[in-house]
């Protein structure tokens, strides 16, 4: 039985449009849709070409053919956004059996999108809501209609819309694919929301913590129905690479800084490249696959684009302590999905995800050394009973600073592994990062020797890259260049009080500079 057609649907003003242009005949059909105000009238009305040919009777394919409209324009003009919302109400009204997953998604996926176009509630000094010019309240009433979840006018709450729009639907369909990653997507737009510096609050803490666990839980949920349906690209066994992985007792330090200079040698040596190789995988064209739930559109492809998207995220998280100190756990998580990920499918930009994330991992560890240097440093200057209280505690910071400098060696080590794994040198930034994590790895070894060939390696990336344009590094070049036997100066010295030859000393100098002040010079270090 057809649904029951509603005034200003989509179908009868296809059929319109239709009808005036039989004597100009053309590839695409029109329709015409209305933006209603916030309080349910109508505003004005925007014609719209629709980019495919749709059965003017087929309502859902109208709506999806709206949508594929709006994804292939510019994205600047919100007012397609709301007809789509509006119709999508108007459908579910009138729907006298349940509306397919499909439809579930494009709705879920129009509200978050809606939320780019949405003003934040601001609010004045003495807490009450700042007055607008009646202008500026008109344009934003056109702006931001009433939907379905009631008048939304924050970003935050297009994004909560989403999520509960997806929920809805997946409470027919548990097992869509789409819905259940568009839902992890849309929890982690709530995330990075959250983490602006301005939404920064206990609340946000809270807030953030639930949403990346919603989105954790979501993308294990759909690379579990994905693969039930999807198998992996294949890649050859060559193109399948071993890390070094993490320090272990069966290994000396001496092998591992071996191996590992080795790799750093191959990847200072290869040439810059502007495309991947073809051990990269082409991206993937989102063939609509069949499934318990109807065809479905994700990719693996884009599967590695929303974990590349968490990994971002909770470098954000890393570098700012928002969430970092109260959930350790996140980051085992995103560690082992990152493993999974390149056994499954190797490409050189997952390599340069995981070296990005391992350098900002090893970040808190390497500010616990420099502070423990400054604390030691500043004995001089003390009074006596500073100086007696900071000598009782000098052996609980020697222990807490030596085994910061050991995780800062292990993530800066397996930073610079990864970024080796790739195939091909192609993304400026990360080449120059590449010859810093060189300088700054070189900083916490205690060995000349090894330290020496750290900095040299360094040099040579560092020509490689102005070579090729990316800048101009004579400077830090020629420093490194002069350093020679002087080397001392920057090492962490062996503490003269350590009976563990092992350990490094505390309290000695380490040049690292792990500031992102635009205003340091070229000298300093950053990371």
């Amino acid at each position: 039985m057809p649904l029951k057609r509603g005034p200003q649907g989509l179908a009868k003003s296809a059929k319109r449009k239709k009808t005036e242009k039989k004597e100009t005949p053309s590839t695409s059909s029109s329709a015409t849709t209305s933006a209603a105000a916030a309080g349910g009238e109508e505003e004005e009305q925007a014609t719209i070409e629709i980019s495919e040919d749709v059965d003017p009777d087929d309502e859902l394919g109208q709506l999806y053919a709206l949508h594929t409209t709006y994804l292939k324009s510019s994205r600047s003009n919100p007012k397609l956004l709301y007809a789509i919302v509006h119709e999508c109400d108007r459908q579910l009204r009138n729907a006298k059996e349940p509306l397919p997953a499909k439809f579930h998604r494009v709705y879920a996926e129009t509200l978050s999108m809606l939320s780019v176009f949405a003003k934040s509630k601001k609010k004045s000094k003495s807490g009450t809501r700042t007055t607008k010019p009646d202008d500026e309240k008109k344009q934003e009433q056109i702006q931001q209609p009433a939907s379905s979840s009631g008048a939304t006018d924050t970003p935050e709450d297009f994004l909560l819309a989403a999520v509960e729009r997806a929920q809805i639907g997946l409470e027919t369909y548990p097992e869509s694919i789409d819905l259940v990653a568009l839902r992890c997507e849309t929890h982690l737009s709530i995330v990075e929301l959250k983490l602006k510096p301005a939404a920064r609050s206990s609340k946000a803490v809270a807030d953030c913590v639930y949403a990346i666990q919603s989105a954790f839980d979501d993308y294990d949920r759909t690379v579990e129905l994905f693969g039930k349906i999807a198998e992996p690209p294949k890649v050859e066994a060559a193109a399948r690479k071993q890390p070094l992985g993490p320090v272990n007792e069966s290994e000396s330090s001496d092998e591992r800084f071996e191996k590992l200079k080795e790799r750093i040698k191959e990847a200072v040596e290869r040439p810059i490249e502007r495309s991947e190789k073809s051990t990269t995988p082409q991206k993937e064209e989102a063939t609509p696959l069949s499934s318990t739930s109807g065809d479905v559109e994700l990719t693996w492809d884009r599967l590695r684009q929303i974990l590349t998207r968490i990994s971002k995220i909770l470098e954000i998280t890393l570098e700012t302590g928002f969430v970092s100190a109260r959930c350790p756990e996140f980051y085992t998580w995103i560690e082992d999905r990152l493993a999974k990920e390149i056994e499954r499918c190797p490409n050189s930009q997952l390599y340069r995800t995981i070296s990005e994330y391992y350098l900002v991992r090893g970040n808190p560890f390497l500010a616990i050394a420099e502070a423990g240097f400054d604390s030691d440093s500043d004995e001089d200057d003390s009074d006596g009973d500073s100086i007696e209280r900071a000598k009782s505690n000098k052996d609980e910071d020697k222990a807490e600073y030596v085994s910061a400098v050991k995780k800062a060696k292990e993530y800066l080590e397996l930073a610079s592994d990864y970024y080796c794994m790739a195939d091909s040198d192609d993304d400026p930034d990360s080449i120059v990062t590449f010859a810093e994590t060189l300088i700054t790895y070189a900083n916490l070894l205690s060995d000349e020797t090894k330290q020496g060939e750290m900095y040299d390696l360094a040099v040579q990336q560092l020509e490689k890259a102005q070579a090729a344009g990316i800048g101009d590094y004579t400077e830090m070049i020629n420093e490194l260049k002069c350093m020679d036997g002087e080397l001392g100066r920057m090492l962490i010295m062996s503490d003269d009080d350590d009976d563990d030859e092992d350990d490094e000393g505390f309290g000695s100098e380490i040049s690292v500079d792990w500031d992102e002040d635009e205003d340091d010079s070229e000298d300093d270090v950053v990371v």
